[in-house]
């Protein structure tokens, strides 16, 4: 299999051709009182660090409904009302293989904290002041990107 270096990929006996493009994937910045709400990774990549919640975009779902359902299986939390922020480029490395992905960011204010974790997917939450993030102990670049667009948008 030959590898064009950016996404494409061809057999050289019989020239089937296979791209890689981005996966989609969501997530939320859940405010309340005025601290940003961060999951603490149980599972690699990026085990035990901070990330926002949410997911992968399921084959035939969009976004929103995407949103909604990780929120949902993550947090226990349903019917919230979301604001799109932007969007990130991410590299998501998982047992060897870089997907690429392209991140949709949304916004909710929460006015309860969760009760319930998926134990599975996040050992805990926190909450932080803008003031009181620390931009090492969050996994992914798409989540560092997310926060600049989010508190550049409350300063303008």
């Amino acid at each position: 299999m030959l590898f064009d270096g950016a996404k494409k990929y061809v057999c050289e006996t019989c020239g089937w051709t296979y791209y890689q493009n981005a996966a989609t994937a969501v997530m939320a910045i859940l405010t309340y009182e005025e601290k940003i709400l961060f999951t603490v990774r149980a599972k690699n990549p990026e085990a035990g660090k901070l990330d926002l919640p949410g997911g992968f975009v399921d084959p035939g779902e969009t976004a929103e409904h995407a949103l909604q359902r990780e929120l949902c299986e993550e947090l226990g939390l349903t019917n919230l009302a979301f604001q799109y922020i932007g969007s990130a480029v991410n590299r998501y490395d998982y047992k060897n293989i870089c997907y690429p992905t392209c991140d949709l960011i949304y916004t909710s204010a929460l006015v309860i904290l969760p009760e319930t974790l998926d134990r599975k997917e996040i050992t805990d939450i926190c909450l932080l002041k803008p003031d009181e993030i620390d931009s090492e102990k969050i996994g992914f670049q798409s989540v560092k990107e997310a926060l600049r667009l989010y508190l550049n948008k409350q300063v303008s």
